[in-house]
């Protein structure tokens, strides 16, 4: 997951870099909300994230939430 995370982060700086928006949203289901979680958390990804939606499994945690900013 780590890799990945990082891989996601490189992604994230082409897209702000190619487009010249300070921010971008991240749209994660299931175990795809493992990597972004990840980046977000752990390798700067907060700053450069302005909403992260995921959507998880029903009956797992929430079916879905949207995290923006600050946690909730």
């Amino acid at each position: 997951m780590e890799q990945s995370a990082k891989e996601l982060s490189a992604f994230v700086d082409e897209v702000l870099g190619a487009t010249g928006v300070s921010k971008v949203d991240i749209l994660g289901h299931s175990e795809g909300t493992l990597t972004p979680s990840y980046y977000v958390k752990f390798l700067g990804g907060a700053s450069k994230v302005d909403k992260y939606a995921l959507a998880t499994a029903l009956g797992l945690a929430p079916g879905f939430r949207v995290v923006s900013g600050k946690s909730r």
